[in-house]
């Protein structure tokens, strides 16, 4: 359940049984979503609610990672205002109530370090339907929790424009993006991705090397341990989705073994699973660099900093331009470093 519905009044009666008494969160909140941050860091929110609630309650419920003596300070430096008034940690917000704040300011005058970030991207190709852009390793496709570092929100706050995901690479994993800038153009751009029309190459450093040259992987995956990791995959051939990855050797160098990898489907985690399963982890890759998961601990950290996969090359039949088109992002950071370029 959501965090910002962990404040309940006692009860209240159910809307569809009126004998049946039940919690707060369970008939009003369970489907709605938190109110969060814009990407250059204001908030303005509408409380919708009947019940009333103390603000400062309210807002450390909605960022549970900070103190409720965080907003208290807040509020007493007139930092967060109602129906733009300044009021004090007691306020009982009211259905209607108009709250605004500027939290990257009142972070850096409570904390003294700067929130906000540039989030680094390069746009590789763009026309009035698309574009392509190369996303670092480390940056997030998606906004995750109460703060946005997203690379999607960072160009649409260049931009101005909204846009839309055509498909995503994982946080640590660097290279290209295909980014629509209509719905009607995602619909187009992603029904070809769900077709399997999108020729997904990628590059892939590992520290063992596998016992051929060249191959296809093709196990079955499916869900891991949700103990280890929420999004952590196996290979299962009972329960598991068809998985296919071709892959060939490209060179040895500075220890590591490097692989061209293309998938023709779009399972999480593919190329990942099916390299450790097949002997050969990708390189700066813990979440799949153990046989035996007993030892970890639940909510580990698991270490992904210059993972050793780099979303090499898209290339499709282009809906808009009616021609197939090619994409190539050549890495430039660890453990990427080549004296040729690879074709």
């Amino acid at each position: 359940m959501n965090s910002i519905y962990r404040i309940k009044p006692k009860r209240l009666t159910d809307l569809t049984c009126k004998t049946k008494m039940v919690d707060w969160d369970e008939v009003e909140f369970a489907q709605v979503k938190k109110p969060l941050l814009d990407f250059d860091g204001t908030f303005k929110y509408f409380y919708e609610y009947e019940t009333k609630i103390r603000v400062d309650h309210f807002l450390s419920s909605i960022t549970f990672t900070v103190s409720r003596s965080f907003w208290a300070k807040a509020i007493a430096l007139g930092k967060v205002l109602i129906n733009s008034k300044p009021i004090c940690k007691n306020y009982l917000l009211r259905s209607g109530d108009l709250i605004t704040f500027d939290y990257f300011n009142i972070w850096y005058h409570l904390k003294g370090t700067d929130l906000r970030k540039k989030i680094p991207y390069q746009i590789i190709f763009e026309n009035d339907d698309y574009m392509v852009v190369h996303k670092d390793s480390g940056s997030l496709v998606h906004r995750v929790g109460f703060l946005d570092y997203s690379i999607i929100s960072q160009i649409e706050y260049d931009k101005k424009q909204t846009l839309y995901v055509v498909h995503r690479i994982d946080k640590y994993t660097s290279g290209l993006l295909l980014i629509a800038k209509s719905k009607s153009s995602c619909t187009k751009l992603q029904k070809i991705v769900g077709d399997h029309s999108v020729q997904k190459y990628y590059l892939v450093c590992t520290e063992k090397q596998l016992e051929k040259s060249s191959g296809v992987m093709d196990q079955a995956i499916g869900e891991g341990i949700p103990r280890v990791h929420r999004k952590h995959q196996k290979v299962d051939f009972i329960n598991g989705l068809f998985a296919k990855t071709r892959y060939r050797y490209i060179a040895k160098a500075r220890g590591h073994y490097f692989y061209l990898a293309r998938i023709f489907t779009g399972r999480q985690h593919q190329i990942r699973v099916h390299f450790q399963y097949n002997g050969a982890h990708i390189l700066n890759d813990e979440l799949y660099s153990y046989e035996d998961y007993s030892h970890i601990e639940p909510m580990h950290n698991f270490n992904e900093i210059n993972l050793g996969l780099h979303a090499f090359r898209l290339r499709f039949y282009c809906p808009f331009e009616q021609k197939m088109v090619s994409f190539t992002s050549y890495p430039e950071r660890n453990p990427f470093y080549f004296k040729r370029k690879v074709k």
